[in-house]
């Protein structure tokens, strides 16, 4: 099973934890100062995740947040998923070869 997040399953919760994380980073220039945030975490099985904030390159504090609860997906890019594609591409690949070859039988361009 994997994580869903933002419309994407991740096949592991940790990929669909580091997306969280990385969406966690902002900057704003408030006046003359500029705010910056930014996830520091780098266990990713753990259920928090931290993120400092500073101002002007200064540390203020460093938060802790909880993950969401992520919706269960079937995460299908799987071998057997490609290997069914492949097969459907072939397939279609000698379709049209093949069609093609009846085109040139029946137009005469076969005749010798």
């Amino acid at each position: 099973m994997g994580a869903l997040y933002l419309g994407v399953c991740s096949p592991p919760a940790e990929a669909a934890k580091k997306a969280i994380c990385s969406n966690a980073g902002q900057l704003r220039l408030d006046g003359g100062d500029m705010h910056a945030s930014g996830c520091v975490s780098t266990d990713f099985s753990l259920s928090t995740f931290d993120v400092a904030t500073a101002t002007n390159g200064a540390l203020n504090a460093v938060h802790t947040f909880g993950y969401p609860e992520f919706l269960d997906c079937e995460h299908t890019f799987t071998s057997a998923l490609i290997l069914d594609w492949l097969a459907a591409l072939l397939l279609v690949g000698a379709t049209l070869w093949g069609m093609k070859q009846l085109y040139n039988l029946f137009s005469g361009r076969n005749d010798e």
